[in-house]
C-alpha cells in the first residue's frame, strides 16, 4: 500500500531521541511517487526525518572517494561524490559538515555542533564519527542501497580488531580550514590489502538473526534499519570466530589490477 513520502519516517520505528545516519538511492522512492500522482520533494523527504527526531541528530554520508595525498580538501566548497540527498544537505544552510576529507558528513541536530568540531588521527579510529556512531548506540538506514556499498560503519569495527587484511596507510594533504586559512594535516587510512575486497552483503541474514537489523518494504522500496550497536558485536563476532568471511574475501583480478596501477603510477 502506497503513503505519501512524507510519512515514511513515521513508519519505520524511530524514536524521536535516535541518532540516524541515512545512506540512500531516492531514484526508485521518486518513481514510485510519480506513479501514484506525486513528486517527490527530497527537502521535504529530510525534513520529514528532521521532524521525526525532534530531539536527536541526523547524518548523510558526504564523502569523497578520490581523495589522495596531496590534495586540499575545502568542507565549505567541495561537494561530496555520492548521493542525492548528501548532495542537497550539503547546498542547505541547517546542516554542518564535519571535517574528514575521506569520510565527512553532512550533520543537523543536537550534537552537530560538536560532530562539526570533531577530528581523529585516523578516518576510521577513536574520535572518529564512526565511534561516536557505536558510542552513542546510532541507527543506520539503508533506502534502497545494500551494506556492500553504503555500511562503511563495518571498517571501523575492522580498524577496532585490527584485522590482518587492513594495514595503515598515511595521507598527507592540505585542509581549508574554518578560518578559511589552508594548513598541511595529516591523515591514516587502516586500508585494505591488495586484492582485498569486501563481502559485506554476507552479513544481512546474521544482523537480522541477531536482532541487529530491521527490514521492510515501503512503497516498492527497500528499508534496511541498522543498530549499530548489535552490528558492532556481530562484527567482532565474525572475525573472531568466523576469521571475517563474512567481511572480505581475496580476488586474484583485483590483486593484480592494483599491483598495475601501483607499477605505472595511477
Amino acid at each position: 500500500m502506497y503513503i505519501p513520502y512524507q510519512q515514511i519516517a513515521e513508519n519505520l520505528g524511530l524514536e524521536e531521541e535516535d541518532i540516524l545516519l541515512i545512506a540512500s538511492d531516492i531514484s526508485k522512492l521518486a518513481y514510485t511517487t510519480f506513479k501514484n500522482k506525486e513528486k517527490l520533494n527530497s527537502n521535504f523527504l529530510v525534513d520529514s526525518f528532521k521532524n521525526k527526531l525532534k530531539k536527536g541528530t541526523l547524518l548523510f554520508p558526504a564523502f569523497i572517494d578520490g581523495f589522495k595525498s596531496g590534495d586540499t580538501f575545502d568542507k565549505l566548497s567541495d561537494s561530496p561524490e555520492m548521493g542525492a540527498l548528501s548532495k542537497l544537505t550539503f547546498q542547505r544552510v541547517d546542516f554542518l559538515r564535519t571535517s574528514d576529507p575521506l569520510h565527512s558528513f553532512m550533520v543537523y541536530g543536537k550534537d552537530a555542533d560538536d560532530l562539526a568540531e570533531m577530528k581523529s588521527d585516523s578516518t576510521f579510529g577513536p574520535a572518529s564519527v564512526f565511534e561516536y556512531l557505536k558510542n552513542k548506540k546510532a541507527k543506520m538506514l539503508l533506502i534502497d542501497v545494500d551494506l556492500e556499498h553504503s555500511f562503511t560503519f563495518a571498517h571501523y569495527v575492522e580498524e577496532c580488531m585490527k584485522v590482518p587484511y587492513r594495514q595503515y596507510v598515511s595521507l598527507d594533504y592540505k585542509s581549508v580550514n574554518d578560518d578559511r586559512v589552508t594548513v598541511d594535516e595529516k591523515l591514516k587510512v587502516y586500508s585494505k590489502k591488495k586484492g582485498v575486497v569486501n563481502t559485506l552483503n554476507k552479513l544481512e541474514p546474521i544482523l537480522i538473526e541477531k536482532g541487529a537489523m530491521g527490514k521492510i518494504e515501503l512503497n516498492e522500496s527497500v528499508f534496511r534499519l541498522i543498530h549499530l550497536d548489535g552490528a558492532y558485536d556481530v562484527i567482532c563476532d565474525d572475525i573472531q570466530k568466523n576469521k571475517a568471511q563474512n567481511l572480505h574475501a581475496f580476488e586474484l583480478k583485483n590483486f593484480i589490477r592494483s599491483s598495475v596501477k601501483q607499477l605505472i603510477g595511477k
